[in-house]
């Protein structure tokens, strides 16, 4: 299989991931929002993603930041 189709089905993979992620730390505080809802909560956090692993780093290993 070429690499952008791999690259593309781990994407997705990741996603649906994060997703059930979002919906499992919901229903852990119990709070129920709408798919639309979830949906954006999972672009923000995927769009700030990177920041978040950044500054995890930086509080817990300082060091390497």
């Amino acid at each position: 299989m070429p690499d952008e189709v791999l690259k593309k089905i781990n994407n997705g993979a990741n996603q649906q991931k994060l997703r059930n992620l979002v919906i499992d730390k919901l229903k852990e505080k119990e709070i129920f929002v709408e798919n639309y809802e979830i949906d954006n909560i999972v672009d923000k956090v995927e769009k700030n993603l990177p920041d978040l692993i950044d500054l995890f780093v930086k509080i817990n290993y300082p060091a390497y930041s």
